[in-house]
């Protein structure tokens, strides 16, 4: 996702397995700021006690860190959310800052299953900021960037 957003092919490096992430990874984006890829906790295949080191990490950072204007919440659209992105939508919940979420490999589902997933997804879990998303296809790239426009608006001003 990052290497789409920031229209760079070869700025994040990618695995075919997830949850190779093990630290904070900073992109310096042309415009003045960051992603910051945190390590994964979802359907990643890792041990608990990596998981657990995982929240000692992202934990710290995200409470900290007064600079943050946003957060995205990657969810597999395929599978939608599992344990770790529970917890993490349940944190989110109580954050104050902007939060999208952004159910993953819309590629690989129809149209009809994209729409249906998505409203099902947000449904259930009270979402209000929701996109369908492909690193693929590009699909709901301009969306993303958009809200990323929106959320660094009062940054740029100041």
């Amino acid at each position: 996702m990052i290497n789409r957003l920031s229209r760079q092919k070869k700025l994040a490096k990618i695995s075919g397995k997830p949850g190779k992430t093990r630290s904070l990874n900073y992109f310096e984006i042309p415009g003045g700021f960051y992603f910051v890829d945190l390590p994964g906790y979802g359907y990643a295949k890792v041990p608990k006690t990596e998981k657990a080191f995982f929240s000692e990490i992202v934990g710290p950072y995200l409470e900290t860190r007064q600079e943050l204007r946003g957060i995205i919440q990657l969810i597999d659209s395929r599978h939608g959310p599992v344990s770790g992105d529970l917890d993490m939508i349940e944190w989110l919940s109580g954050w104050q800052g902007r939060v999208l979420y952004v159910y993953t490999k819309a590629d690989k589902l129809s149209n009809n299953q994209r729409m249906t997933l998505k409203s099902q997804y947000d449904k259930k879990f009270g979402f209000k900021n929701s996109i369908m998303f492909s690193s693929q296809s590009g699909y709901g790239t301009e969306a993303v960037h958009s809200w990323i426009d929106d959320v660094l608006a009062p940054a740029k001003l100041s």
